[in-house]
């Protein structure tokens, strides 16, 4: 489980978040063995969804850390291209997890994100 959280930090900020990534390690160790088959095979099989962005008619927005090792950003960048309305938010030394990493950055593009469509 060590080696799998730390990866999801931006690495030149991991010794600041060692807290948070203690956290989600201990959780994962707390998770039943079931549970983490589980999902790494739903993840692992499941299939490509990229209709579902082809065919959308209604905004979509992407929040990419530049540092995310788990969806590189040419992924992310390949993905933002295909809607049609796409709103893009890239975070600075950020991996994975923008939710601990960037909050408030996090917070604020989805409620812009949301008073753009909203309102």
């Amino acid at each position: 489980m060590n080696s799998f959280v730390a990866p999801l930090f931006s690495p030149a900020r991991r010794k600041f978040f060692s807290k948070e990534i203690k956290m989600l390690t201990t959780i994962g160790k707390s998770t039943s063995t079931e549970a983490v088959l589980g999902a790494v095979k739903g993840m692992r099989n499941r299939k490509k969804r990229l209709k579902v962005l082809k065919d959308a008619r209604y905004p979509v927005l992407f929040i990419a850390g530049k540092d995310d090792q788990a969806v590189t950003l040419e992924q992310t960048l390949a993905q933002c291209a295909i809607p049609v309305k796409a709103t893009v938010v890239f975070l600075a030394n950020t991996g994975h997890m923008g939710m601990f990493e960037k909050p408030f950055d996090t917070q604020n593009a989805l409620r812009h994100f949301a008073e753009s469509i909203l309102i």
